[in-house]
């Protein structure tokens, strides 16, 4: 019948188009209702995308295998807490053909983001369609094609800055610094793991590579040359600091279908020397240009990626300014995490004083580039007025929670996670992931500021400690602890 009557409207100029358009609209079709989301909301962001490109709300489970430094198998690199596999235990063929695989792909079916989809979900509530991470898997079709289209790595922390708002999970530099050793960080079989990507090398469409600093990464070296042999066409992006560049390096990105995308936080020397420790600005600008360059002259893609934080907002016009005129598309990474960075979680006269700056800014969008950073930082400024609206709340938070003692602040901490954990993790991790939490908290019971840093953690949803706590190790939410302190003494 369906059939039928797709054949019948495709026979008809004015029903194709009415046919057409109706498909933004899957939802009026589809029996799936939304699970863990309105309705409305996927239809709206639905508009937003082409629509044969609508079939699944995320294209990430059936087109994308990603590969984490603690040797975790994921769907993209936002989706901390669904693990498909392990390097060390799994072939990347059982993970990619396995069970788990397909629960998630039904889950997303269903526009159920239970399966760890936290942060996209969070996306969507704000009507943050064109920075959405989701929306980057449209590209790849659903099809009856076996292997995934896009495999990501982020295989190791080796590099060479020490960013104020990064962590020793993301920084070797850091990490020595700190003179920790990262648990997380998986050892692997180099030979038998690249054996295994001859399988799947043939069949993809794109590579993306980030780190720590790719550059530095020995091990991506012998995949890139392993891409260039068995499929030359792949495109192959590299996620890069800028501030390694070498004969070596242009050589490799001048024989192969390589795109650039540069982490940019700050233009001015002072500022970026600042945020990107150990880096050099005048090389690091040199550097920039080169890529600029290199990738008009070979028509790649360039682009920018730039965390908005307390450091740098407002800087935010100036280098979408840049970008339009070098013609670079920007996508903004929003900070969390350290407090001391992150415009999240400010006060609401802050938070204020940001949005207030930003909505002053008019930005033009005549062109393809320009309308991209146009709708980028559109997104960027309705986030903030979420976050805005979210602090003026938390006055009223605050006044309540302030009533409550330690000991009932603590259990409802715990409540609220134990909630949340018993929809994805068994009894056992639960157990370990709030002994993890309850230890880290005991060491601050004597800080006089010990009730308010209660009221923080109450605050910050819970998929966002769940994620912190499954991504970190304990110095690290330590340190995180240590840092709303100082932000509340501040």
């Amino acid at each position: 019948m369906i059939k039928n009557l797709k054949t019948i409207l495709k026979k008809s100029e004015i029903l194709t188009k009415i046919y057409n358009k109706s498909k933004r609209f899957k939802l009026i079709l589809n029996k799936n209702e939304p699970v863990s989301i309105k309705k409305n909301i996927v239809e709206n962001y639905n508009r937003t995308r082409k629509p044969f490109v609508i079939k699944s709300i995320c294209h990430a489970p059936y087109t994308s295998l990603f590969i984490g430094i603690d040797g975790k198998y994921r769907v993209c690199c936002y989706n901390v807490e669904y693990v498909l596999g392990d390097i060390l235990q799994n072939t990347m063929s059982e993970v990619w053909f396995g069970e788990k695989i397909k629960i998630l792909r039904k889950k997303i079916d269903n526009y159920d983001f239970s399966g760890g989809c936290y942060l996209c979900k969070s996306q969507l509530e704000q009507g943050a369609f064109q920075t959405l991470l989701a929306k980057n898997y449209d590209e790849f079709k659903i099809s009856s094609k076996k292997y995934p289209q896009i495999i990501e790595f982020e295989m190791s922390n080796t590099c060479n800055l020490e960013c104020i708002m990064c962590t020793e999970t993301y920084s070797s530099k850091i990490e020595h610094r700190l003179d920790k050793i990262n648990t997380n960080k998986s050892k692997i079989d180099e030979n038998k793991f690249i054996e295994e990507l001859v399988e799947f090398i043939p069949h993809l469409k794109k590579a993306k590579f980030t780190g720590g600093e790719p550059f530095l990464i020995k091990t991506y070296y012998k995949i890139w040359e392993l891409l260039k042999k068995l499929n030359p066409k792949c495109e192959i992006t590299i996620q890069t600091n800028g501030t390694i560049l070498n004969d070596e390096i242009k050589s490799i990105l001048e024989n192969g279908k390589f795109n650039i995308i540069i982490s940019v936080d700050s233009l001015k020397k002072d500022n970026f020397e600042h945020i990107r420790k150990n880096g050099n600005f005048e090389s690091f600008y040199n550097n920039l240009l080169w890529f600029i360059s290199f990738c008009k002259r070979e028509k790649r893609f360039v682009g920018f990626t730039t965390c908005l934080m307390r450091q740098n907002w407002m800087e935010i016009p100036d280098i979408i300014s840049f970008c339009n005129n070098q013609e670079i598309s920007i996508t903004f990474n929003k900070v969390y995490q350290p407090p001391d960075c992150a415009i999240w979680g400010s006060s609401y006269s802050y938070i204020k004083q940001v949005n207030n700056y930003l909505n002053q800014i008019v930005l033009p969008s005549d062109n393809y580039i320009e309308y991209n950073n146009f709708m980028a930082f559109n997104d960027l400024k309705n986030l903030i007025s979420e976050w805005e609206n979210e602090a003026k709340t938390n006055e009223e938070f605050y006044r309540v929670y302030n009533e409550l003692s330690c000991s009932e602040l603590e259990e409802s901490i715990f409540d609220k996670i134990n909630n949340s954990l018993k929809k994805h993790f068994d009894d056992a991790e639960n157990i370990t992931f709030i002994t993890i939490i309850q230890n880290s908290l005991y060491l601050y019971k004597d800080n006089p500021n010990y009730k308010k840093l209660l009221i923080e953690l109450i605050k910050i949803p819970e998929e966002i400690i769940i994620r912190e706590v499954s991504n970190n190790s304990q110095s690290q939410l330590l340190k995180q602890l240590e840092n709303y302190l100082n932000k509340i003494q501040d």
